[in-house]
């Protein structure tokens, strides 16, 4: 578990680098480009396979000498991204509120519950409906006017609240090192050393026969 934390406090605040551009008014805002959020997804949920086991690189828009390459093609192979032969990563564009909550949904799998449904305004809009009500769910995101957004740069707030509840569903998965099971016979019940063989009467194995059945 204090691996676990180790890896969230790294993503969560050294996510580097990042682009900054300037909004109107002066004020300095980031820019988390789709390699870097792709980067971050690799790392928190330990995306790892042999080297020669990465998928080719059928991209066309993206080379070994890009930053994140290795990170870009994990995501690949574990289904996170899927893009036909020839399109384009488009690792440097900004991540979109939906490609966000759809790509992180994918990793953790939440479903809406039986009979839950979109009730977003602009849900026809959208590519992934269940992903971005998911978002609004977890609190993820926020809904304007009952709107999801989609194509809205996603904000670094926004970043480090998705990673920090993806971090905490983790590490609430995770099995301490230390944990033991423990059991308690029922009454009646014998126990028999492993160096002592018994045999079962024949009444016996007619009881256990029919248990089973």
């Amino acid at each position: 578990k204090a691996i676990s934390i180790f890896r969230a406090f790294v993503i969560l605040f050294t996510t580097i680098p990042l682009t900054v551009s300037t909004e109107e008014g002066g004020r300095a805002a980031v820019t988390i480009t789709r390699a870097e959020w792709l980067h971050d997804l690799a790392v928190l949920f330990e995306m790892k396979v042999e080297e020669d086991n990465l998928p080719d690189n059928y991209f066309s828009d993206i080379t070994e000498q890009d930053a994140y390459y290795r990170d870009i093609l994990l995501t690949v192979e574990f289904g996170v991204i899927a893009i036909e032969a020839g399109g384009k990563v488009l690792p440097n564009e900004p991540v979109t509120r939906e490609f966000a909550a759809h790509t992180l949904n994918y990793c953790l799998g939440y479903k809406l519950d039986e009979g839950e449904s979109c009730t977003l305004r602009d849900a026809a809009k959208l590519e992934y409906p269940e992903d971005a009500k998911i978002a609004v769910n977890r609190g993820w995101l926020q809904a304007v006017n009952q709107e999801f957004r989609p194509q809205e740069k996603l904000q670094e707030a926004e970043m480090r609240r998705m990673f920090e509840d993806a971090s905490a569903v983790l590490q609430s998965t995770e099995i301490s090192d230390q944990f033991k099971n423990s059991y308690q016979f029922a009454d009646g019940v014998i126990e028999l050393p492993q160096d002592i063989n018994y045999d079962m009467t024949k009444s016996e194995r007619k009881e256990i026969l029919f248990l089973l059945v």
